[in-house]
């Protein structure tokens, strides 16, 4: 059985050996390079070390790169090499059994076909298959990338990179560099209790001590000229209780109308609602078996690769923090 992290750029999707994978951010802002190989766009401080990025997109000759408030920074280590890969998104682990792998099909071209390994069988679904060892065009120049101090000045990154970003979502990228390049190493307990949630087609994980009580509601009420992460409020038990889209608060897009579901925790000595779509379970986690790792946003302490799902674990009183 073979294990790979399904990727997206465009309306395309890859899958890369999980092996390779070391963690998986949200994308911060990036320092370019305009003189670094042409695997690389730029650097970023992560905690403390340089990381040279590359944008897939580009390195598999599909567009040129372009970076969104949405897109993800997946952390490999190829060969002693570690870089970050822009992707559109994070979607799953899959598990594929070497009988559902097959050599490179031929509708695949170059250059796209030299940068593959085989394709897989899911269902009716072909999933090319990277092979990670022609990621990087020149891993000893990379590799020398790390001892390359990161500056503040962000050059043309906004520009040539990001050019619909709006001041906002400037912001919340400025925001994910300054954290990630302040966060340290910290030591974590091995097991912890994480109450799975799902939001806009992402699950969530909250630990266990910082919830209060799953809900059902029948209604919320909007609150006129409130920021738009407040929903509303709803009534619990005769006390009237903030709803809070976490997403919004985290600067993030959101989809659709809120349903009847929260978990309720509890900020500045009183409750507050955050909005759910699904309530799911109550899971054990185990450190030693998943990939958790610090993210670069408030809030967020870290991205878990649990039973087959990418999970974004939230520290609700430090994201409540920014209330």
């Amino acid at each position: 059985m073979f294990s790979y992290l399904q990727i997206g750029l465009q309306s395309q999707t890859f899958g890369l050996p999980l092996e390779v994978v070391e963690e998986i951010l949200l994308l911060p802002e990036i320092t370019p390079l305009p003189d670094a190989p042409g695997d690389v766009v730029g650097i970023i401080d992560r905690r403390g070390q340089t990381l040279p990025v590359i944008h897939l997109a580009r390195r598999l000759g599909i567009a040129e790169p372009r970076c969104s408030i949405t897109d993800n920074l997946v952390v490999v280590n190829i060969d002693g090499v570690t870089a970050g890969i822009i992707v559109d998104r994070v979607i799953e682990i899959i598990e594929l059994p070497g009988n559902l792998i097959d050599i490179l099909r031929e509708e695949f071209n170059p250059p796209l076909s030299s940068f593959l390994g085989g394709v897989g069988r899911i269902g009716e679904q072909i999933l090319p298959l990277i092979n990670p060892a022609t990621l990087i065009r020149a891993p000893q120049a990379v590799s020398e990338l790390s001892t390359v101090a990161v500056s503040d000045s962000l050059g043309d990154f906004y520009s040539r990179f990001a050019p619909d970003a709006t001041p906002q979502e400037q912001a919340v990228f400025y925001q994910r560099r300054l954290n990630l390049s302040q966060q340290k190493q910290e030591q974590v307990q091995e097991h912890f209790l994480l109450a799975l949630a799902e939001i806009d087609n992402e699950v969530i994980g909250i630990p266990l001590e910082q919830v209060r009580e799953f809900v059902v509601f029948d209604q919320f009420f909007p609150v006129p000229f409130s920021p738009d992460f407040i929903l509303g409020n709803i009534n619990l038990r005769s006390e009237i209780v903030t709803l809070i889209n976490i997403r919004a608060l985290m600067g993030l897009p959101t989809q659709g109308q809120a349903k009847n579901k929260a978990i309720v925790t509890q900020s500045h000595n009183s409750n507050v609602a955050i909005a759910v779509d699904e309530i799911r379970n109550i899971t054990d986690v185990d450190l030693v078996s998943v990939k958790l790792s610090k993210e670069a946003t408030q809030g967020v302490m870290g991205t878990a690769i649990l039973e087959n799902e990418v999970i974004t674990i939230i520290d609700l009183p430090d994201l409540l923090s920014k209330v």
